[in-house]
């Protein structure tokens, strides 16, 4: 029996369902808070009642805790110690009182994880030191570090990975050995200082890893552009990554603007990127382009690049490659303060 397994076994002796264990063992391991529409995405059903069976369990387990934000949206916190405690996790804090802004990216990174169901995850501290060291044989130095000072001022203790987000495997294709990667949560509206911050606390872990990939995970395309040329800053030394000048670039930019067009996402465009749009729209028209188009949705940045410039893919691949991951929800209930 695998540790995922046992702990979906461990929530179902409190009643759940295993539909329901696997969620919850999701949802304390990636954030702690959910909404009512994130259980009904996972199962895959539409029907109102089969998230609020779940809420109803939760209650009578005194699991969660409910939070009414704007427009009287709910967010269940799973705060429970004996839930944790069954999966393991008895000291995770996720289970602790967080802030809104903090809540917001919880939400986020939950709503990450579930597009990615066959992705293996490594959410814990241990779990990630345990990839990179054990697994991958990098040494300990190299991981991101934040070093805490006892109340007593007499010990340090240090922690790895404490900003949270997302790292994991994606699901092996043709037989490739998938490159790990990183999913950066974008809370912020008007800002990518915390992105760059993020890059820089990685730096080296990512210098010492052969492949990787980062994902920039927003809820609006319009910060995009600026995180991809902080990412090219950071990590290369030539051209920023989000330069336009080749034909390559010209299509990844165009098919990122196309895809934030299909879903009516214009909160990243002015007038001047909506002409660019529109004639290339034209430009990059056929059955060439929409097979093009569909493999860059289904499979990123990287899978296209691959296919339309092999050269530039390897060469990319080995320095890290960037993408980006718009959400289809909005996120603005939240606020930046509890309710009144």
């Amino acid at each position: 029996m695998t540790a995922r397994t046992a702990a979906v076994a461990a929530l179902e002796k409190f009643g759940y369902t295993e539909r329901q264990a696997e969620f919850l063992c999701l949802v304390a391991l990636h954030g702690g808070y959910f909404q009512r529409r994130q259980y009904l995405s996972h199962t895959g059903n539409e029907l109102g009642g089969t998230a609020q069976r779940l809420i109803d369990r939760l209650t009578t387990n005194r699991h969660v805790k409910t939070a009414t934000f704007c427009d009287r949206t709910a967010v269940y916190q799973l705060c429970a110690r004996p839930l944790y405690a069954a999966i393991g996790a008895e000291d995770n804090r996720n289970r602790r009182f967080h802030q809104p802004f903090a809540v917001r990216a919880k939400l986020m990174a939950l709503d990450f994880v579930l597009t990615h169901p066959e992705a293996e995850f490594f959410p814990t501290e241990q779990d990630r030191i345990a990839l990179f060291t054990n697994r991958l044989g990098l040494p300990i130095t190299v991981l991101p570090a934040k070093s805490y000072l006892s109340k007593s001022r007499t010990s340090r203790t240090v922690r790895y990975f404490v900003d949270k987000n997302p790292v994991f495997l994606p699901a092996a294709r043709d037989g490739a050995a998938p490159a790990v990667t990183f999913a950066y949560i974008h809370a912020a509206s008007d800002t990518t200082a915390g992105f760059r911050t993020y890059l820089a606390q990685y730096r080296r872990l990512f210098e010492a890893l052969p492949a990787f990939r980062v994902i920039f995970v927003a809820s609006n395309s319009r910060l995009v552009p600026v995180a991809r040329k902080d990412f090219g800053k950071a990590l290369h030394s030539g051209a920023p990554s989000g330069s336009v000048d080749s034909q390559t670039d010209r299509l990844v930019a165009h098919f990122e603007a196309r895809l934030c067009h299909e879903r009516r996402d214009y909160s990243g465009f002015d007038a001047a990127k909506i002409q660019r749009l529109s004639r290339e729209l034209k430009e990059f028209s056929g059955p060439k382009f929409d097979w093009l188009f569909a493999l860059y949705k289904t499979q990123g940045t990287a899978r296209l690049l691959a296919e339309i410039a092999p050269e530039r893919a390897a060469e990319e691949h080995g320095r890290g490659i960037f993408e980006a991951c718009i959400l289809g929800h909005s996120y603005e209930f939240v606020g930046d303060g509890w309710p009144a």
